[in-house]
């Protein structure tokens, strides 16, 4: 028995069996390579479906795992363990993302520049799948630099899901050869899309696994059937039964697209992600607006650790930022601007300006009723004990409208 993780209402258990489970480790462990001399390293909680299937997968196979208790630790863990195989979520790789980026930044001069340079390389030759003598000589000087800074020298492929992954990161470590591939699956019905090694399409779901059938509703919602589906929730019959169509589709309550990719002769079906039907922000002129879409686009700045969107039944959208108040610091310090507290910068009226540009220039190509018109800076950042977060580090939208309340209220006043 797994229990969802109370994003959207309370939690619910989703009774699995031996059979839905083997259902769902036979087809997406397709790595014939894998066994003893192998090591997954472990940092979801291993009540979360994901990062306890796929333990289950690598125990049957021999793969020895690895265990990470805090996901600041991730970089020393990587590095001791140097992993083939992972389960993750994508704000452990856009924090690493941020974290690279503002180190080249901040070492400056020729390096800077060459890790400019060899990036650009590595995305053309990625976006091309054309790997010349330019991208060896980018790898040699930058990549395998970046790799063995991480622990990734000897990745197969890291998996991850749980939430949206911008195609831009993505894209990035795909470039830098840290292959990593977004699956998909929920609590109830685990998994669905599997990524193995040259088939991940960043900004997709994939592939689809053989032994599951997907269909879009005509409301646009992911609809499935397969073996790997849960039971029942436990002593809920109706929440059961309200779960699944009178043809015995399972609703998943996310609103996606479903797409068809030839690759070596095969056709691979992907899933692409655009919201949950419970998380759409409805404002008060009635449009529908996906949050998950502008977080994604504000969790590839490298000055902003983490960013909710407010506004259900709002005039516009506003949201609730958490700057990376180490990055914050550095900057303050070359701008001689006084620093001496999370609390006290954010009271600065040139660091909201600061702010207020950074998100302008990130959400430049959303439409106008999208665009974040006010925001709030706060000191410190949303966590797990706080019960702002899940244990996969998803955000409670209903936990932090309350928590927050009087200072969203405030946005909203005038």
């Amino acid at each position: 028995m797994i229990y969802t993780s109370g994003t959207t209402g309370n939690p619910k258990g989703a009774v699995h069996t031996h059979r839905s489970f083997l259902t769902g480790i036979f087809p997406s462990l397709r790595y014939p390579e894998a066994g003893p001399d192998y090591t997954s390293l472990s940092i979801l909680p291993l009540s979360h479906v994901f990062e306890r299937l796929w333990s289950y997968g690598c125990m049957s196979v021999g793969v020895r795992i690895g265990y990470c208790p805090n996901p600041a630790d991730f970089v020393e863990y990587m590095n001791h363990f140097k992993p083939q195989f992972m389960t993750s979520v994508p704000r452990i790789w856009d924090k690493v993302y941020g974290m690279i980026h503002a180190g080249m930044k901040s070492a400056g001069g020729m390096k800077y520049k060459m890790f400019e340079w060899a990036k650009g390389v590595g995305l053309e030759a990625y976006r091309k799948d054309s790997y010349g003598l330019k991208y060896k000589i980018a790898d040699k000087l930058v990549f395998s630099k970046i790799r063995a800074m991480l622990g990734a020298e000897n990745c197969n492929i890291y998996h991850i899901g749980g939430s949206a992954f911008a195609p831009d990161v993505n894209e990035f470590f795909q470039a830098v050869g840290i292959n990593i591939a977004m699956g998909y699956g929920l609590t109830e019905f685990f998994p669905v899309c599997v990524g193995f090694r040259d088939n991940a399409i960043p900004g997709y779901c994939g592939c689809i696994l053989s032994m599951t059938e997907v269909r879009i509703s005509d409301e646009g919602e992911v609809q499935l059937k397969g073996g790997m589906c849960m039971s029942e929730y436990y002593k809920n019959p109706a929440a059961t039964k309200e779960i699944f169509t009178e043809d015995g589709w399972f609703k998943t309550q996310d609103v996606g697209e479903l797409h068809y990719v030839e690759k070596n002769g095969d056709r691979l079906g992907y899933i692409k992600i655009t919201d949950r039907i419970k998380e759409l922000i409805i404002t008060a002129g009635g449009k529908n607006i996906s949050p998950q879409q502008i977080e994604s686009l504000l969790g590839q700045e490298v000055m902003i650790s983490q960013f909710v969107c407010i506004g259900e039944n709002r005039k516009f959208i506003s949201a609730l930022v958490i700057p990376n108040f180490e990055l914050l610091e550095d900057y303050c310090k070359k701008n001689n601007i006084e620093y001496t507290s999370p609390e006290q910068i954010i009271q600065n009226p040139a660091i909201y300006k600061l702010y207020e540009k950074l998100i302008a220039d990130k959400t430049r190509s959303l439409g106008q009723v999208e665009k974040i018109k006010k925001f709030v800076l706060l000191p410190q950042e949303l966590t797990q004990e706080a019960g702002e977060l899940t244990p996969t580090l998803k955000l409670k939208r209903k936990f932090i409208d309350q928590k927050y309340k009087s200072l969203i209220d405030k946005l909203y006043a005038e």
